[in-house]
């Protein structure tokens, strides 16, 4: 930022540099199914509906669909292994309500969403540890 302003204040000609690769419909995407979770996640303190449910459904696959988007830019960057396990990651947590969203008052669901919570965050540490190894071996 400093030599861009450096430069424009030399007499250069403003030229406009992409900081951030991600396009607006990726982070949209992304942003808006994070939304959605939390947003069905609080409504799930009211009860068990299907409502809540459904909408975390929704955000899960959304946050993947927004990940899709941007595949292109991140396997370069951290990996395609890392890429596919932070697909999957966002994936697995929008199926944790899905049982109960198909039968509200499916007592065995409680399983199913603890074992999908800890999938999807295990899933989500490797990625972030493979990205680091990744970071790692491209800076030496």
């Amino acid at each position: 930022m400093k030599a861009t302003l450096a430069e424009y204040a030399a007499g250069a000609p403003w030229q406009a540099r992409v900081t951030v690769h991600a396009s607006f419909l990726s982070l949209i995407t992304a942003a808006l199914g994070l939304i959605l979770y939390a947003i069905g996640l609080m409504g799930l303190t009211n009860g068990h509906t299907r409502g809540p449910l459904v909408v975390m459904c929704v955000g899960g696959v959304l946050g993947a669909i927004g990940v899709i988007s941007h595949v292109e830019h991140l396997v370069p960057r951290i990996g395609l292994v890392a890429v596919i396990i932070a697909i999957l990651a966002p994936l697995a947590y929008a199926s944790n309500p899905f049982l109960g969203a198909i039968d509200p008052a499916n007592a065995s669901g409680d399983t199913f969403w603890h074992v999908c919570i800890g999938i999807g965050t295990l899933l989500g540490a490797l990625a972030c540890l493979l990205a680091f190894v990744k970071k790692l071996s491209t800076d030496r």
